[in-house]
């Protein structure tokens, strides 16, 4: 997962908050894209083509998400850390692999086949994430499972060794079970270096997902794309498959950065690469970058930055380098060999990244992740808000039934995985369920997760949907967890109509007790939007009275005056970032009072801020899922008087 400067961060901005040891970050990639297609949409599937080999199927530990998503958060991790994090380490560098012909897929019907059954605690899985390990050869920061190929990756046995790799990923296709009747809305290929596998290869993935789960029409599909991997006649080739938009690894714009960091390509690749995509006209692309490097200065990263926003991406991700064990990296760090930017010039980097990139139009919506408008990673916001997702590959994690997964990361290891899937009773009926066999998410860890993937994300936490799912008494703990960050200027609440407003105000505003008008409308915005939930206010109690913050937040009067307002519906002049209301168009729309964090300080100290809200919470073994009974005695757990305790916790690391 992509995860936050850290302690680092924490010792120039605010040494007293720095609690966490400074990962230094692995390069991660989680690209943005435009939004999915809608799932009305009838699916795609390819023309008949002598492109297309028969694949022989059988009638047959969670990580940190360096998915994006978030928490990198790619289908790569295990824990919902790891799916928060929509990123993935950045591949290795390989050179263009030989074009092919590709056939061009028409909209033929409108679903799968296979047998459907709800899945997600009745939701639909709608998303799909593909690991493609093979890499020219590893980078120096690397620690994903890959599978380095060397320089020739068109060689006949690499190719060979890459159609073995997609025969096993297709007979999982093919044994997983379908969940829900809805088409796939995002597909995303990360690796590895996905861009090294031939266009056919590549067609005969998409055929399998669409053949089992449906693709909808207007689907997200993302492809992550390295310098020197592709042209543009490959890039067409892979948009006639239906990939719709590119997450390029970039990097860094400066020779000797490229080659410290041991990735394969040079500058002069790079900007050729980015000529060519510009070319393609996909719908949307992404271009990655990693600060932190050793012997990046703050001046060559706003170049880099400025360079960056020149080549005119939708969408950009900003990762902080993580030092991973096992790693060359990390060798030379305990060698002593490995000199990393200072921590302020680290902290610098981030609030340069904020400030370059907002003021060129982007919207920071996760700590890692910049999009133009339209241009949100549909896909990584399904790690981020905790939605379930399938994946397939090598080392994938996948959240199915609120079990998160991870597959072998070693080739036979998952090889041999596939076949005993594949060759199983109900994997021969295409009915098997990876993880099916691990107990579900607790109510303590989906409230954890939750809380841990929304606060990283410019959407913030909605708390009449947190108090519709945990209670009003988790809502009363999260608020008087965020108070001490608020007044130092690392959080603050925004209401329905996006004007910032304190979290006393918060607590008012979002209270179906002390609010009712604004409860029933909030309501009655979530049953438009089609929100599952349904109406968040029902099944509040008086005890919301008792979760509310206290006078810390804004003192007694400041609670009267937001109640005042609140029932008056009096209009609060709108406020979104320090400069101007981008972040309050952002969430504007959504209609629901939210807690977030600011832009850049409070996501700089994400870490730390989160850690804070875990703490505040000294859950009972019942949790905190229900609103009725003793609240007065959940809320004075969260307080701030007793140490964390009571429950077993998952890693929370951000990537």
């Amino acid at each position: 997962m992509q995860a936050e400067l850290g302690r680092r961060a924490a010792r120039a901005l605010m040494a007293s908050a720095a609690r966490t040891p400074r990962g230094v970050r692995a390069a991660a990639r989680s690209a943005g894209s435009a939004t999915a297609g809608a799932t009305s949409a009838p699916g795609w599937r390819p023309a008949p083509s002598s492109l297309s080999s028969p694949v022989s199927h059988a009638s047959n530990d969670s990580a940190a998400a360096r998915c994006s998503g978030t928490a990198s958060t790619s289908g790569r991790c295990s824990t919902t850390a790891a799916a928060a994090a929509p990123g993935r380490a950045a591949a290795a560098a390989a050179q263009a692999a030989g074009g092919s012909s590709t056939r061009t897929r028409t909209i033929t019907r409108s679903s799968p086949g296979g047998s459907a059954d709800g899945g997600g605690g009745g939701q639909d899985v709608r998303s799909a994430y593909i690991h493609l390990p093979f890499c020219k050869r590893k980078c120096f920061y690397c620690d994903f499972p890959v599978e380095a190929v060397g320089r020739d990756p068109a060689a006949p046995k690499v190719e060979a060794r890459m159609a073995a790799y997609v025969d096993t990923l297709l007979r999982e296709v093919a044994a997983t079970r379908r969940l829900g009747s809805a088409p796939l809305e995002s597909v995303f290929f990360g690796g590895g270096t996905p861009s090294l596998l031939p266009p056919a290869l590549l067609g005969r993935i998409l055929e399998a997902l669409d053949d089992r789960f449906g693709i909808a029409a207007g689907a997200e599909v993302s492809l992550e794309a390295d310098p020197g991997t592709f042209d543009l006649p490959r890039l067409r080739a892979y948009g006639r498959l239906g990939v719709s938009r590119l997450s390029v690894g970039v990097q860094a714009f400066q020779q000797e950065l490229l080659t410290a960091c041991g990735r394969g390509h040079d500058l002069a690749e790079a900007e050729a690469a980015l000529e060519a995509v510009r070319a393609a006209g996909l719908r949307s692309w992404s271009l990655d970058l990693i600060s932190g490097l050793p012997g990046l200065t703050p001046d060559m990263w706003a170049a880099s930055l400025e360079r960056a926003v020149a080549a005119g991406p939708d969408h950009v991700s900003v990762y902080d380098l993580q030092v991973e064990e096992g790693t060359p990296f990390e060798r030379w760090q305990r060698a002593g060999r490995l000199r990393l930017p200072a921590d302020e010039a680290a902290v610098e980097m981030y609030g340069t990244a904020s400030r370059l990139l907002t003021a060129a139009g982007f919207e920071h919506y996760e700590v890692s992740n910049y999009a133009k408008p339209g241009h949100r990673c549909a896909h990584n916001q399904v790690y981020w808000r905790g939605l379930p997702y399938y994946a397939f590959g090598l080392g994938a994690a996948s959240y199915l039934r609120g079990r998160r997964f991870s597959r072998p990361a070693r080739m036979s290891a998952y090889s041999d995985w596939v076949a005993a899937l594949a060759d199983s009773e109900v994997g021969r009926a295409g009915a098997a369920l990876p993880g099916g066999h691990l107990p579900e998410e607790s109510q303590e860890e989906l409230l954890l997760d939750t809380l841990m993937l929304a606060l990283r994300t410019a959407d913030g936490v909605d708390l009449a949907r947190l108090r519709a799912r945990h209670g009003a008494a988790a809502v009363g703990v999260v608020l008087r967890a965020l108070r001490p960050h608020e007044q130092v200027g690392s959080a603050y609440a925004v209401d329905g109509a996006g004007r910032r407003i304190s979290i006393a105000e918060a607590a008012v505003a979002s209270s179906p007790i002390l609010n009712p008008k604004a409860a029933s409308a909030a309501a009655a915005a979530a049953a438009a939007r089609g929100d599952e939930q349904g109406s968040a206010a029902q099944g509040a109690g008086e005890e919301e009275l008792e979760a509310r913050p206290g006078p810390a937040a804004g003192s007694a009067a400041a609670l009267a005056a937001a109640r005042e307002r609140s029932q008056s519906g009096a209009q609060a002049p709108a406020e979104g970032s320090a400069d101007g209301s981008a972040e309050a168009q952002a969430e504007g729309a959504t209609g629901a009072v939210r807690v977030r964090l600011s832009d850049p300080d409070g996501f700089l100290l994400s870490n730390d801020v989160i850690s804070d809200v875990f703490a505040a919470f000294d859950l009972p073994p019942s949790g905190l899922s229900d609103c009725e009974g003793d609240t007065e005695g959940e809320v004075s757990a969260g307080s701030g008087d007793k140490q964390p305790g009571g429950v077993e916790r998952k890693p929370v690391a951000a990537a």
